[in-house]
């Protein structure tokens, strides 16, 4: 790792036009992508989309869900990097807050329901300097919307617990114990 702390909001803008350019179908992707970042240059990515020659980006793997990627072992290995990124794909659509019959305030339609919906794909970078996103809308691809706050949220909270939390506390959870026997007796021989 280098000593420098890459920008996460710079590594995510580099992500999604990387994506932008070489995917065939950007909003339509079957899994979750993990990456990791290598920056071999910290000065070259100011100002530069594409990061060229200052950071590799490395495939960690993909998942269907993206809460088991980042808890899982790839979401381990991952934090060997510089940092990391997520890039998922959904559909998005505007809130039209309404009550429900109990009086609760609801969004109303699902998002993939929803007359007025797009896709969009969302690259998350995490790193030691905090999280970052970059958002991009089918039904206007050319305008990526950069989201250099944490943001909040599930997701958000996931790439937390996976980069900062403590990597051995999957290790340390007690095995269960199958039904009908005791923990002592699995490991009699």
């Amino acid at each position: 790792m280098t000593q420098h702390q890459p920008d996460p909001l710079a590594l995510a803008r580099v992500l999604d036009t990387r994506l932008h350019v070489t995917l065939d179908a950007p909003f339509h992707l079957p899994t979750a992508r993990l990456y990791g970042f290598t920056v071999l240059d910290p000065a070259g990515l100011e100002g530069r989309a594409t990061g060229d020659d200052a950071v590799r980006t490395t495939f960690v793997g993909e998942e269907p869900d993206p809460y088991s990627l980042v808890a899982g072992p790839l979401g381990w290995f991952v934090t060997s990097f510089d940092a990391a990124g997520l890039v998922t794909t959904g559909w998005a659509a505007p809130l039209q807050p309404e009550r429900d019959a109990a009086g609760r305030l609801t969004t109303g339609v699902r998002p993939s329901r929803h007359p007025e919906r797009t896709r969009i794909r969302i690259v998350a970078v995490v790193g030691d300097a905090g999280i970052a996103t970059v958002l991009r809308r089918a039904d206007d691809p050319d305008a990526p919307v950069a989201l250099g706050e944490r943001g909040e949220g599930e997701l958000v909270d996931a790439l937390e617990r996976m980069w900062f939390g403590d990597p051995l506390a999957l290790a340390r959870e007690p095995v269960p114990a199958r039904p009908g026997r005791s923990r002592r007796a699995r490991h009699r021989r």
